[in-house]
């Protein structure tokens, strides 16, 4: 398939999408359909195979179709906004990196946090989920870390492509976030690390900062390195001690936790009724709606939620909670049962390439780019819901403001013409 891919798809960041998927639905639900004594396991392996083939060819005819394109003069926007009102991008990536300090001050003032690691790592692992429920629970704060965030996350990456060819400062704006949420939450997850070590590796890779041979040789030393550490971070983030393996059995240990998501696809099967699965396309259908202007028409299907609910048996928030990941191929069969969940495929290949494609479509939004790739990665473990409610809406609005910027500056321009005329 990857083969296929590098063929067909010429721009290269698109082709991550592709790989990432298919290494990721590989070691989330492949190995383990192959390994481990799973029910139906012929069932289970014949529509994994059909899942990755289907979610392959059909995004290969999306990010090759002409349905799917920007104008010229949307590009040209973007181009004048980024390169002649530089300073709407500044406050812009600014107020989204107030989303992330919002939560410092409100409802309880921790920010002289930021100045204190040393507190910062003391009260790490200490807080629980149910704990970190409720923190989250404040509307005024679900606003701004939720549609407000979601709103101006283009223009931060604007500005991080502003400053693409100055490293430190590039690195140091993009940490930002990352710290920020740290120290709100005295937590960070261990694919949050990922993500941002694999973020700063594809900058550099990009920019072409160091030399590429030396970057895949680090790569590789550091990714060798960093999973025993992996492996014991799921025991410290939850206030236990580390393993006392040794690092060899550490990297064995964390293969077979991470490829044994497939062990639980058994709960998977008929969790949903018919109700639950079309409030679910429509709720991820209609997610850059406001909640306000549906008024309380489509309810929030959170597959996840209902997945843990079943196995553990306690509601999203209750004491104890933890979240069970249902991986996208297990979301395939929540919809669709074993010998159809390839069906799901076809949705997933639609948003993944829609909105890698629109993205693509702007050189200026290459970071952006890289984030999204990135993300799609590890929603291939945790569900595919947060590209729906997120990606999605970020995208649809950023095509709405292009949209809007055009047709405010033709009504400038006509109008300047016939002042003109007169």
């Amino acid at each position: 398939m990857g083969y296929l891919v590098k063929k067909t798809v010429s721009h290269n960041l698109l082709r991550l999408i592709f790989y990432f998927f298919l290494i990721g639905m590989l070691i989330y639900s492949g190995i383990g359909i192959s390994i481990y004594p799973i029910q139906n396991k012929d069932n289970h392996f014949l529509s994994y195979i059909i899942f990755i083939v289907i979610f392959t060819l059909f995004g290969i005819v999306i990010t090759n179709s002409r349905c799917i394109r920007i104008s010229n003069e949307n590009k040209k926007e973007l181009f004048n906004i980024s390169d002649n009102q530089k300073w709407i991008i500044t406050i812009f990536a600014f107020v989204y990196l107030f989303t992330f300090v919002f939560p410092l001050m409100y409802p309880q003032n921790i920010l002289i946090n930021i100045f204190n690691p040393q507190k910062i790592m003391s009260e790490f692992s200490t807080v629980s989920f149910s704990e970190r429920v409720i923190n989250k629970s404040n509307g005024i704060v679900n606003f701004i870390t939720g549609p407000l965030r979601i709103l101006v996350t283009p223009t931060f990456y604007l500005f991080l492509y502003r400053l693409r060819k100055k490293p430190m400062k590039f690195i140091l704006i993009y940490s930002l976030p990352v710290y920020f949420k740290l120290v709100t939450s005295s937590y960070i997850s261990r694919n949050e690390i990922l993500f941002y070590l694999f973020f700063i590796f594809l900058y550099f890779w990009i920019q072409k900062i160091f030399n590429r041979k030396l970057l895949i040789f680090l790569c590789l030393i550091g990714v060798f390195s960093v999973m025993p550490f992996l492996y014991d971070f799921t025991f410290l983030r939850t206030g236990g001690s580390a393993a006392s393996a040794d690092k060899l059995e550490k990297i064995f240990l964390l293969f077979k936790e991470e490829t044994s998501y497939v062990n639980l696809f058994k709960y998977a099967e008929n969790s949903l009724s018919l109700k639950n699965k079309l409030s679910f396309f429509i709720y991820i259908f209609t997610s850059p709606i406001p909640n306000s202007l549906l008024f309380g028409l489509v309810n929030p299907i959170v597959l996840s939620e209902i997945f843990t609910h079943i196995i553990i048996g306690l509601n999203y928030g209750d004491q104890g909670y933890y979240i069970l990941l249902p991986t996208v191929f297990g979301e395939g069969i929540m919809l669709f049962g074993v010998t159809f969940s390839w069906i799901y495929s076809i949705i997933v290949s639609f948003f993944y390439l829609s909105i890698g494609k629109i993205i693509s479509e702007f050189k200026e939004l290459k970071f952006m780019l890289v984030a999204f790739v990135l993300d799609i990665f590890r929603q291939v473990r945790g569900g595919s819901q947060f590209v729906y409610t997120s990606w999605f809406p970020c995208v649809v609005y950023f095509v709405l403001f292009l949209f809007l910027l055009k047709k405010m500056n033709r009504w400038k321009r006509d109008d300047g013409t016939r002042h003109t005329v007169s």
